[in-house]
């Protein structure tokens, strides 16, 4: 027995003969010719490491899951193969109770969540049964399911466009293979033998199906002001939040860090990097511009005070050049009485005092003059930067220990440029000021030594789907692109689809972007003292958890250790290294989450359960997004079948084609004979394909056969 590519479903291979009939039902299917699969060699503990004659066992199994099919149906007051709708809601209700497994089905109607996680996990099994017995009618199984105890506010709680309720219902729709004999589909134009040949279509796995962020997930003073932003664009939430909490851990910066742990020093600067993964005209820039608003109307606040502070800074700068001036001209004088008190020997004599000091206490003078015109000369207070080399970077954080953005239209242009000759070193300096508490020293001919004492970067852009895959299969591969740099992009972010277009009826919510707006200025204004921070032997001021939040924390990193030292690392090794990068990510996001909760009237101190709680819950969602990120890596093949999948419904593949002929076409995604051939399995393992070979007396030709059902929707 070994564990599915998912990580969701077991896999049993055994000795046997299987009944004539019946393969596939709901999430069991049972094969022994014909097919083809991934296999993963993840053993499941306890179970033998070998295969074994098991004849038995498999025909009980077999037995018991397509029991029901095969017995007689319930009767009822309405006769078999009636129309959709024509059964009301108690004729159905009585038609599921009264089935084998009714007992489990009217238990969970009236509330009994025994045996399952939780509420949602029970939700999604009434709705899977009720899906069965309504033919998957989704009015039908709303209407149902709010009579049922198990009704509770969540139902018609948002999630993006739609539902708590009507996601849980779209799930086991689409999931759905089978249904109650009363509502077997009408429009297949297949013939019994057909459907016996050929089985039952299955769902095509989608493999990065993703959650939208859900608004109650966003700090409360910040909420007003991002909804408003996503519900006049019309996107996904998480398109602005991510770029705003970018922001907001570029603006913390070096200030306040965090040490999670503990008993170890371990320091945790939350300069978050976020990235959108969108298509062309998704709004990826707009919402990255208006996420990062706060940063910006600083940086022109920055901009204007020194602005007005020219003519004072003009003068610093003339005070200090002539300041070492002066001392250079001391250092000639000092340098001059040396020599002629060398003696004419040629012996040098100790260097003597001239005006009181020393050559060597003049040269640390000079540097100490030479630093603060070099910084004067850089001028006031930067927070963000779109385009710049390593080389400006480095100047700039000199100037701004701090910590700056880098907020990049396209991420693309950026790493393309680590990949050019002559940039080399780039990817070092990003990759080590992610970390955000390290110094840094640059030393090059005929520029000498640069010493950047906070390298400290935060990174926030947008990337298309197509450009994205080839940084993810470099990842996946251990080729250039698998040293991390991918995987620092904590906050990632890839929505499935940017929903319904509705337009908007109000003006923008002005005191909502005020008050957001007052919280980013709080902060940029934080000291140590305001928030009771600690300060650490590497002089950053820091925050610990609260005894809550801090075994909250422990028990999640032990979770994620086990995680991390599992078989699941030996499969996905891209996947694991981007989840390593969680051990920073909670504790950043629940420092930046409780330093805005001060902002707006918390106390001050340790952080609480609560921002850590939130962190955990950001945690989790956006995993689900990195597995969309990772998906080639997690499930083989799946975006391959989808893309394929997607040809047959639109008449690009038909019936009767080669593997070789869909590969010529060049598609994405679908453009080498590995792509089609994992495609082509998937899609023959859920009955959509069927692969036949053909012999005219020359070499066997392999041709791919289309679902009969399939063949129908193209010729219609």
């Amino acid at each position: 027995t070994e564990i599915s590519p998912s990580g969701t479903g077991l896999r049993v291979f055994l000795h046997g003969k299987l009944p004539p009939k019946d393969r596939k039902i709901g999430n069991f299917e049972c094969y022994e010719s014909g097919r083809y699969l991934t296999v993963t060699g993840h053993h499941l503990l306890g179970t033998p490491l070998t295969v074994e004659y098991r004849q038995d066992e498999m025909t009980a199994v077999h037995t018991a899951m397509f029991a029901e099919r095969n017995e007689p149906r319930p009767t009822s007051s309405k006769p078999t193969g009636v129309a959709l709708n024509e059964l009301d809601d108690s004729t159905i209700l009585d038609i599921a109770f009264a089935a084998k497994n009714g007992g489990q089905v009217q238990r969970l109607y009236q509330g009994d969540i025994g045996g399952y996680p939780g509420h949602s996990e029970a939700d999604m099994a009434l709705c899977a049964h009720l899906c069965f017995y309504t033919g998957g009618d989704p009015e039908t199984i709303d209407r149902l399911f709010r009579s049922s105890d198990l009704m509770r506010p969540k139902w018609d709680e948002k999630r993006g466009v739609q539902t708590y309720g009507e996601l849980t219902i779209g799930k086991t729709v689409v999931a759905a293979t089978d249904f109650y004999q009363p509502y077997q589909h009408r429009a297949s134009t297949q013939s019994q033998s057909d459907e016996s040949e050929w089985g039952v279509l299955g769902g095509v796995p989608v493999g990065g199906e993703v959650p939208t962020l859900p608004a109650w997930m966003i700090p409360e003073s910040l909420r007003p002001w991002l909804m408003d932003l996503a519900e006049h664009a019309c996107v996904p939430l998480e398109m602005f939040v991510v770029p705003a909490m970018t922001a907001l851990g570029a603006l913390i910066g070096r200030a306040t860090a965090i040490q999670p742990n503990r008993f170890d020093h371990f320091t945790v600067v939350p300069n978050v990097w976020g990235a959108i993964c969108a298509g062309s005209g998704a709004l990826k820039s707009y919402a990255q511009s208006e996420g990062t608003s706060p940063l910006n109307r600083l940086a022109k606040q920055a901009r204007e005070d020194h602005e007005q502070g020219n003519s004072a800074r003009n003068a610093k700068v003339e005070s200090i050049g002539a300041e070492i001036k002066a001392i250079k001209s001391e250092m000639e004088s000092v340098a001059k009485s040396s020599r002629e008190t060398s003696g004419t020997s040629g012996t040098p004599k100790p260097r003597e005092k001239t005006s009181g000091r020393t050559m060597a206490e003049l040269e640390i003078e000079l540097a100490e003059k030479s630093d603060q015109l070099e910084k004067a000369q850089l001028g006031g207070r930067r927070y963000i930067t779109q385009d710049a080399t390593t080389e400006k970077l480095g100047e700039l954080l000199i100037a701004n220990p701090r910590g700056l953005l880098v907020n990049r239209d396209e991420l693309t242009g950026l790493l393309r440029t680590m990949d050019r000759a002559g940039h080399e070193g780039d990817r070092a300096f990003y990759l080590q000021a992610w970390n955000g508490n390290d110094d840094y020293t640059v030393d090059r001919i005929g520029r000498g030594e640069k010493y950047i004492e906070a390298l400290t970067l935060s990174i926030c852009g947008g990337i298309q789907p197509g450009r994205l895959a080839r940084y993810v299969r470099e990842a996946i591969a251990g080729e250039e692109g698998a040293d991390g740099l991918l995987q620092r992009f904590q906050l990632f972010v890839w929505p499935d689809s940017l929903g319904h277009w509705v337009e908007s009826t109000q003006w923008p919510d002005l005191q909502a972007e005020r008050r957001a707006f007052q919280t980013y200025a709080w902060l940029d204004a934080l000291t140590p003292e305001l928030i009771h921070a600690e300060h650490d032997h590497n002089g950053i001021p820091f925050l610990k958890f609260s005894s809550a939040a801090q075994a909250l924390y422990d028990y999640w990193r032990n979770d994620l250790e086990a995680r991390l030292r599992s078989k699941e690392g030996d499969r996905t090794p891209a996947f694991i290294s981007h989840l390593s990068k969680y051990r920073s990510l909670l504790p950043s996001l629940a420092l930046i989450f409780h330093l805005v909760d001060i902002a707006n009237g918390a106390e001050p101190g340790p952080v609480s359960m609560e921002a850590t709680k939130l962190a955990a819950e950001w945690v989790g969602f956006l995993e689900e997004h990195a597995k969309k990120v990772y998906a080639e890596e997690l499930y083989p093949g799946a975006e391959s079948a989808r893309l394929l999948a997607t040809k047959i419904q639109t008449n690009s593949v038909t019936d009767g084609v080669t593997e070789r002929e869909i590969y010529r076409h060049h598609w994405s995604g679908l453009d080498t004979p590995v792509d089609v051939s994992l495609a082509v399995s998937i899609l023959a393992d859920i009955n959509w394909i069927q692969v036949e070979t053909q012999v005219t007396g020359g070499r066997p030709t392999e041709i791919l056969r289309i679902h009969p059902e399939l063949r129908g929707h193209n010729a219609s």
